[in-house]
């Protein structure tokens, strides 16, 4: 969601405006998007209005980096210009089985743990939803006193996100992006495979490591530094 770029949006440079975008599903009465292309063609749209001239920098984090290079690939059709294209640890999407499908329940207890928490198997029902609006008001992705339906439609739009991107097929962008990567997961040759592949559908990917976990890799430190690096790859 577009709440989790904060802490990097405030550490660019002064004076230079960010834009989020936010999945529809999850304010009150929203209809999720029921596939990639309708949520591109909303966000094209969207974006066109806010900046209809001048070269577009577009940054995706986890899962919304294909998004992001879609996004880029769109434009790029059209005759934009394209400047900076970041994707902060984000993987190429694989083909999932029924089987590898997260319930709501291992939802929120990976995100917890991802997050440091000590969680139990055994958590369920409200307490298991009590825990994961917590965790989103102490990450600064919700205000406190946000109702505990909410989480409901995070965990909808979590799980329709993947499968939105098992019908992906990306684009060949001629542009370059930047990717940072979050160094301190448990990195296996296939997570690296897939994040190497996207030098297959770019003009060329600088690879930056960044010393933290995927879930913590927009915490306000790592947030300064990648935030940095993209204000210098956009001046020069």
């Amino acid at each position: 969601m577009a709440t989790v770029f904060k802490k990097l949006a405030t550490a660019l440079d002064v004076g230079r405006p960010v834009f989020g975008l936010q999945a529809r599903g999850l304010e009150n009465g929203e209809e999720p998007f029921s596939n990639l292309s309708e949520m591109l063609d909303a966000y094209t749209k969207a974006i066109s209005i806010v900046i209809p001239n001048g070269p577009l920098n577009i940054v995706g984090y986890s899962a919304g980096g294909p998004i992001a290079h879609e996004i880029a690939c769109c434009f790029e059709d059209k005759g934009r210009d394209i400047g900076f294209v970041g994707l902060i640890d984000s993987f190429l999407p694989k083909k999932l089985n029924p089987e590898d499908y997260q319930s709501k329940e291992e939802i929120i207890i990976a995100m917890a743990r991802d997050f440091g928490w000590d969680v139990s198997e055994n958590i369920r029902g409200e307490e298991l939803y009590n825990l994961a609006l917590s965790l989103a008001v102490d990450q600064g992705i919700v205000p406190l006193g946000t109702p505990l339906e909410w989480v409901d439609r995070l965990l909808i739009e979590t799980s329709l996100a993947s499968r939105r991107l098992m019908t992906y097929q990306p684009k060949t962008g001629h542009f370059d992006a930047v990717y940072f990567s979050a160094q301190l997961d448990d990195r296996t040759s296939e997570s690296l495979e897939r994040k190497l592949a996207w030098k297959n559908y770019c003009r060329e990917v600088t690879y930056i490591s960044i010393q933290e976990n995927h879930m913590r890799i927009l915490d306000a430190v790592p947030s300064k530094l990648i935030a940095r690096m993209i204000d210098y790859a956009i001046k020069n």
